[in-house]
């Protein structure tokens, strides 16, 4: 076994880059001299995403950032749902809008989700999942250039 790679290996501690990550967006918020606010609508309450928007949460509260989730049942429908999405295009008090993927195949029917997410204006979609989108999408982002894109 060559020993001389574990020499000049560096461990490295995760939380501590994400503490310091988080120090740098807390001043970036505060630099902005406006509140930001952030809604993530969630489809039905498959566990994991109810999970995730509430982990969400409670980071964009803590860098500074209002997080408000928006939830609606499996039995809502498609257009109550796309219309609550050209609602918050139009609020000027909203400056992102993300949708908890995966959507609940009973509530899709016959839609895709990406005709729901084709309805948020590109300026406000902070996951990057529109097709007109200004920013990568977050699983792109977090794998990397030539990382895993689903």
């Amino acid at each position: 076994m060559d020993t001389h790679s574990f020499a000049t290996s560096k461990i490295i501690s995760g939380k501590e880059i994400a503490h310091k990550n988080e120090e740098k967006l807390i001043e970036k918020v505060k630099e902005l001299g406006q509140p930001i606010s952030v809604v993530s609508i969630l489809v039905g309450n498959d566990p994991p995403s109810v999970l995730y928007t509430g982990l969400k949460q409670k980071k964009a509260t803590a860098v500074g950032i209002t997080f408000t989730p928006i939830t609606f049942t499996e039995d809502t429908s498609f257009d109550e749902v796309a219309e609550k999405i050209k609602e918050l295009n139009s609020d000027s008090n909203i400056d992102g809008i993300m949708l908890q993927l995966p959507l609940p195949k009973s509530f899709l029917g016959e839609h895709t989700h990406q005709e729901l997410t084709e309805l948020i204006d590109p300026k406000k979609d902070i996951a990057g999942l529109t097709s007109e989108r200004l920013v990568p999408p977050a699983a792109v982002a977090a794998d990397g250039p030539g990382g895993h894109q689903s």
